[in-house]
């Protein structure tokens, strides 16, 4: 996932408020990630930041076809997908609990990659 460095955000120094970004996502999001059962896409993810004291809640909207294999006749198509999602990251000295919309992180941390959050939304 080293060459995912542009879904790594600097959080430490980020000012309170709502912050904007947009991703292309294509064949070579999906190849650094092992066993993907997507190969190639086409999509584009809008997120919104909103920056708290105590939080960070990320609000993702995505949209476009990733390339898959037919559940029923295993040809290639072009599987069209929308979905709109939030993770709510909160600031703790214990990051031991995670769940599938909040996580936690250390308060010292200074930067947040959101590349395996997207993929995951991207194949759920």
């Amino acid at each position: 996932m080293k060459r995912l460095v542009e879904f790594t955000l600097p959080i430490q120094g980020l000012k309170n408020g709502v912050h904007e970004y947009d991703f292309k996502i294509d064949s070579s999001f999906f190849a650094e990630f092992e066993a993907s059962p997507i190969a190639d896409g086409d999509l584009d993810v809008h997120m919104v930041l909103d920056r708290h004291s105590d939080m960070l809640i990320f609000e993702f909207d995505i949209s476009g076809t990733v390339r898959t294999e037919c559940d029923r006749c295993l040809a290639e198509i072009d599987l069209p997908v929308e979905s709109s999602d939030q993770l709510i990251v909160k600031f703790s000295e214990d990051t031991d609990e995670t769940d599938d919309e909040l996580v936690f992180i250390h308060p010292e941390t200074g930067e947040f990659n959101v590349a395996e959050y997207i993929y995951e939304y991207i194949v759920l």
